[in-house]
């Protein structure tokens, strides 16, 4: 497997860099060697990240945040700036991850400073930066849920789909989920992979629609080739647990999730085969 290629199963530039410290902390001389390729360039990802590049903004926070805690006080925390300025940027160009890692940081310094973040750039127009806003308000302030609502569905009615898929999972809490089914449907339909996989929730359970299994396996089927890693562990569960049981492609698909960084079907994989070690396609495990 190539880890950080664009040919590799993994996409997540981080997860990737992460094995290969593995991999070169276990005695890999070639991991090594790759890892140090990355850490000697740093000016070069500088460069590319501020010029768009959300790849070259995830290996250098990756630096980054790998070498914070070797620093002084002082130097600690221009680098611990430095990588908010950088999650913003890829986050701006679209990187989901790199939203909700800037969430996270903001939510450990000043919830704050991400709503006036987002809030500007929602009021110049950016969508994308409306739903996120709509996301951190609909998680940590009960009495936005209205406001997080509006936003969600400022960015569904202009184009932003995954505002659709937002605003469909808030209809579900509600235990709305005919109007969750529509906005699921609209998102996947428009290129949402999160709409595609809550479309596979809904038919699986018969919520807002009438059971379908067949339909539910096709909607996970589609998120998970399009490298929506949940909807990957979601059929891993399914071919787990059906009847009769198929745990070859059980085994499959929680592999493909883990690969690709999810990081609970890795968990999940190893709990099942050591549980299961008799079984054929556990053998390697």
């Amino acid at each position: 497997m190539m880890y950080g290629s664009g040919e590799s199963v993994f996409k997540n530039v981080e997860e990737s860099l992460r094995f290969y410290q593995i991999a070169c902390e276990s005695g890999s001389a070639e991991a090594c060697e790759t890892l140090m390729r990355y850490i000697r360039r740093p000016e070069t990802y500088q460069i590319d990240c501020e010029n768009g590049s959300v790849v070259d903004c995830e290996i250098l926070m990756w630096i980054m945040n790998r070498f914070e805690t070797h620093q002084n006080e002082e130097e600690v925390d221009r680098l611990h700036q430095e990588t908010i300025r950088l999650y913003q940027i890829s986050c701006q160009n679209g990187n989901m991850r790199s939203c909700d890692s800037l969430d996270y940081r903001y939510s450990i310094d000043d919830s704050q400073n991400a709503i006036n973040f987002y809030q500007i750039s929602c009021e110049n127009g950016n969508m994308h930066d409306c739903t996120n806003l709509g996301r951190i308000q609909n998680q940590w302030n009960e009495e936005e849920r209205p406001e997080a609502s509006r936003l969600f569905q400022l960015a569904c009615e202009n184009r932003h789909v995954n505002g659709c898929t937002r605003l469909g999972m808030m209809y579900e809490d509600e235990e709305n989920d005919e109007s969750a089914f529509i906005l699921y449907q609209h998102a996947c339909e428009n290129g949402d992979m999160q709409g595609c996989r809550r479309l596979g929730y809904l038919y699986n359970f018969g919520r807002g629609v009438r059971q379908n299994h067949e339909e539910s396996i096709f909607f996970f089927q589609m998120a998970c080739d399009n490298e929506y890693m949940s909807a990957c562990s979601d059929l891993g569960h399914i071919y787990e647990h059906s009847v009769p049981e198929n745990y070859e492609e059980a085994v499959n698909y929680f592999q493909i999730a883990c690969d690709g960084g999810h990081l609970r079907s890795c968990g999940h994989l190893r709990n099942f085969c050591s549980s299961n070690s008799d079984i054929n396609v556990c053998s390697d495990y």
